[in-house]
């Protein structure tokens, strides 16, 4: 595999009727399948695998075990948005993503979501450790230095509205 990975995959995506609620918002549970479309189709288009290749190389596959989610402005239907993700912790057996939803002029932040995976022996059922090949390649996917830790969503999330807040006073006249 490529030894320098983008960091920080993004896309565009389009909001669906029938993902949204009668006012036209993309409704609140979608987002994380938005989000999850997002991240295997961006592994895909970046580093040339999925999931579920990497399920079968390593005999073992990622199941979510936490959701750190905030709705910042509302997706609405017939919108075009950008999803930015990112690998931000990593240990012996556990990942974390960021998934962070703009618009598509990416002024706006629409939603942010960290969601923990375990590890998980397709054999047993049960957790297991990463294999020292597959470390190496979470290694390689990290963001590095990512200042919040894998328990500072609520400083990530104050720090993100600020830093739209002053993109937007810099833009107005």
């Amino acid at each position: 595999m490529e030894s320098s990975y983008n960091k920080q995959l993004e896309s565009e995506l389009v909001v669906r009727f029938q993902d949204c609620d009668p006012f036209g918002h993309l409704n609140n549970a979608r987002y994380l399948d938005y989000f999850f479309n997002a991240r295997a189709d961006q592994t895909l288009q970046y580093y040339g695998w999925s999931p579920l290749k990497l399920s079968k190389e390593y005999n073992a596959h990622w199941v979510v075990t936490d959701h750190q989610i905030s709705y910042l402005h509302p997706a609405m239907y017939g919108e075009t948005v950008a999803v930015k993700t990112s690998l931000i912790f990593f240990d012996h057996h556990s990942i974390i993503t960021e998934c962070l939803m703009l618009n598509q002029e990416q002024n706006v932040p629409k939603a942010i979501v960290w969601t923990t995976l375990r590890n998980v022996s397709m054999e047993t059922g049960r957790s297991t450790n990463h294999s020292p090949e597959l470390m190496e390649l979470l290694q390689k996917l990290i963001i590095p230095e990512f200042p919040y830790g894998s328990a500072g969503f609520r400083d990530r999330l104050q720090d993100l509205k600020e830093h739209y807040k002053q993109l937007a006073r810099k833009s107005t006249p």
